[in-house]
């Protein structure tokens, strides 16, 4: 049973005739006839009462007409449905965020997204960053964000830095150095880092890269799977850590944050090349104009005629 042939049967027996039928379709009424009778054939029933005088709906044929109406029905608006996706107008653009990096830039982004695609939903996907890698390269989600460093050229991704964010020191209150505001990365040569768990390894290629820059090897210890796991482990002085001031939450009373010397981390807006989805490609036209990623290009205003006028001459 094709599509095309409950069509074809909706229209005659909506007219009742096999001649407006044919009209309607704009199909000779020859080839109207070899498809209602194909079906007639494959099902094993008449469809419809018919001579020359007229053309009449069998039982059968009231039941198929009925079920065929919900059939079309569907596929039209499943039609539509796909068509509005593919021009970027509907559908679902799913984007991975670790609630651990909480910025008000996707707040915003979501809203304006809303506003600029009403038949459209966002949604978004908590997912650690080292998820996120995986969720990217199954088409899970369209776009995660995770910072710069933990990317690896490997990973084939296109990336759109969307902040900085200050690089601290995390110290138990039992520290030598917990009553500095501030302090060298060198200072900490001889301490015990703790790491939290990231794709590819990537954060522990981030602290040996700034400590080699600060003149020293860290001597890493244990890797926790959650902030509150890293942090109780800092507070119970196993070790120290270092992190984007973002990625913390309200610090207890058993730890204290330094600023650094290190450069701030970049967090980035992450998506698989080659993804070519229309919804991902408005959010990030939102998410750019957001950032100021492409900034207008400024122009020199064109001197008056009166201040030409004044200008010396060489």
């Amino acid at each position: 049973m094709e599509l095309r042939q409950l069509q074809t049967f909706r229209a005659v027996a909506g007219a009742l005739s096999f001649s407006r039928a044919a009209e309607q379709l704009h199909i000779a009424q020859p080839a109207i006839s070899r498809q209602v009778q194909g079906l007639e054939a494959e099902l094993g029933t008449l469809l419809f009462d018919r001579n020359r005088q007229r053309v009449l709906l069998t039982d059968a044929g009231r039941l198929l007409l009925a079920r065929s109406e919900k059939i079309l029905a569907e596929v039209e608006m499943t039609t539509a449905a796909v068509h509005a996706v593919a021009s970027g107008r509907s559908g679902e653009l799913i984007v991975g965020s670790d609630w651990r990096l909480s910025f008000g830039l996707l707040q915003d982004t979501a809203a304006a997204f809303r506003h600029a695609l009403p038949e459209a939903e966002i949604s978004f996907r908590n997912l650690p960053l080292h998820e996120q890698v995986a969720a990217l390269h199954a088409r899970r989600i369209h776009l995660g964000f995770m910072p710069a460093e933990f990317i690896s050229p490997g990973d084939h991704f296109e990336t759109l830095t969307v902040l900085s964010s200050e690089i601290v020191a995390v110290l138990p209150r039992t520290h030598r150095l917990a009553a500095r505001r501030s302090v060298k990365l060198a200072e900490l040569a001889r301490d015990t880092w703790l790491l939290p768990e990231s794709p590819n390894h990537g954060y522990r290629s981030f602290l040996t890269q700034v400590c080699r820059l600060a003149g020293f090897t860290p001597i890493c210890g244990k890797v926790e799977s959650s902030m509150d796991g890293l942090l109780s482990m800092v507070a119970a002085d196993y070790g120290v850590c270092l992190l984007p001031r973002i990625a913390l939450p309200r610090q207890g009373r058993s730890l204290r944050i330094l600023r650094t010397d290190c450069a701030p981390l970049k967090l980035c807006a992450t998506w698989l090349q080659g993804n070519r989805s229309l919804l991902l490609q408005q959010y990030l036209a939102l998410l750019r104009l957001h950032v100021g990623a492409e900034p207008r290009r400024k122009t020199r205003a064109k001197p008056s005629p009166r201040a030409r006028a004044k200008a010396p001459r060489p």
